[in-house]
């Protein structure tokens, strides 16, 4: 995911970072080391990439000095355990079969402690970065960042961390950071790992739909880059979106691509400090606040500012449903059953359900929309509208409506990685439409 850039409004109320920027990365060790493993070697490569640093004993979080501290641990008597085989699979970047063996028996890890000054924002990470490949490399082990929860092979970390700044210097925060989006009630939360490398506040979204999840991300990545590009020490609460000034190449690239005709490519947002929950990075956190925008829900105010800053592609087709659509509607009702007993038993992160119903528009015709299935007791099927209509004032996109089973006319059924089934009419629809 990417991100836009968004130019600071002036207000009363501020955020910084105190005491300057301080995170830690860790090395895992092969146990195929020699026995007396020391930490010389690393304090070594410090001199070399980390010139102006100081090797310390303990950080000193009021000195105004750069410093990193190097130790070597016990993973397991120090609770500092490498992710096991199944966690890797989320959280491994880059990592190969033999990698999983080598962590699933690790015992040591040389960690690596770092912190400087506000000044050192793009650069201390950048030589940071390069220092802990070096260390990876020396000692053979594999890189984990403390912030993001991620483990990296060499050839990844250097991608990802270190060849993704730009020729000024200047990161492209998506691959510094990650975002984790997980059920929390009847919606899903979304929130940073990694924004505290930058000095910053981790950046939260709060009950949005599964539906919604990559422009979601796209919306906190355009927080999260406009927050380190300014290169300010307050995070302001208050702020625009605009694309054209962002200043990564490959990051406005990016959203050129993406961006529908109609979007706005300047909006308000507004940020609000907001409480951790069990989880949550040991930062402090800023939540998108949706309020100040018009809609009866807090889904139709998100869905306002998606489309409006993003875009959105939505058309109508004005068609007579002939025996050949009607046909594959029936085809599709017939598996209705079948997804509201895995509906019910509980879907995988990312997986969800279109429907679509049909809604009266007053003259014995109906305007066909989707909607995301959140409830499904009996026939009756509660959920959120993804459409806009052209005819129904009253309803808009994101707000709860309750259809029929019984009236249902197709279905899309999205899986977690991101590719679909179903919606056998369109093609159809498409063919036949009358204008």
């Amino acid at each position: 995911m990417r991100i836009l850039w968004i130019v600071l409004l002036t207000m009363n109320v501020l955020l910084g970072a105190v005491g300057g920027i301080g995170y830690q990365y860790a090395v895992y060790l092969p146990n195929s080391l020699e026995d007396n493993v020391t930490v010389e070697k690393a304090r070594q490569l410090s001199q070399q990439y980390l010139k102006g640093f100081d090797i310390v004993a303990e950080i000193d979080r009021k000195s105004d000095k750069p410093q990193v501290m190097i130790s070597l641990i016990d993973t397991r008597k120090a609770h500092y355990l490498p992710p096991d085989k199944e966690s890797l699979g989320y959280f491994g970047r880059g990592i190969t079969s033999e990698d999983v063996a080598v962590l699933g028996a690790n015992e040591q890890a040389i960690i690596l402690d770092v912190r400087y000054p506000e000044q050192y924002i793009y650069s201390g990470l950048y030589d940071f970065s390069i220092f802990t490949l070096e260390v990876g490399k020396a000692y053979r082990g594999l890189i984990w960042d403390e912030e993001t929860r991620e483990v990296f092979g060499y050839d990844k970390w250097k991608e990802q961390r270190i060849e993704s700044y730009s020729a000024e210097k200047i990161p492209d925060v998506t691959k510094q950071i990650t975002i984790h989006a997980y059920k929390n009630s009847d919606y899903i939360r979304a929130i940073t790992l990694g924004m505290k490398k930058f000095g910053r506040e981790d950046i939260v979204v709060n009950d949005f739909a599964w539906s919604n999840n990559s422009s979601v991300g796209n919306l906190i990545n355009l927080i999260a880059q406009q927050i380190v590009e300014t290169r300010s020490g307050e995070t302001a609460l208050k702020m625009i979106a605009n694309i054209d000034a962002i200043k990564h190449p490959v990051v406005k690239g990016y959203y050129k691509n993406i961006l529908y005709e109609n979007a706005s490519k300047g909006i308000a947002v507004t940020l609000k400090p907001t409480k951790n929950e069990e989880g949550d990075p040991d930062n402090r956190l800023l939540e998108v606040d949706f309020d100040t925008l018009d809609g009866k829900s807090l889904q139709a105010r998100q869905e306002q500012l998606l489309a409006s800053l993003f875009g959105f592609e939505d058309k109508i087709s004005y068609v007579k449903h002939n025996d050949e659509i009607l046909k594959k509607s029936e085809e599709a009702k017939a598996k209705l059953p079948g997804y509201k007993e895995k509906f019910n038993k509980g879907f995988k992160p990312g997986e969800y359900l279109l429907l679509k119903a049909p809604f009266p528009v007053g003259d014995d015709t109906n305007e066909w929309m989707w909607v995301e299935v959140h409830e499904w007791k009996g026939t009756q099927i509660t959920g959120l509208l993804k459409n806009d209509p052209y005819n129904i004032p009253a309803l808009k996109a994101g707000m709860t409506v309750t259809v029929d089973q019984n009236d249902i006319f197709d279905y899309i059924h999205y899986l977690p990685d991101g590719t679909s089934v179903g919606n056998e009419t369109a093609k159809l629809i498409e063919k036949y439409q009358t204008r």
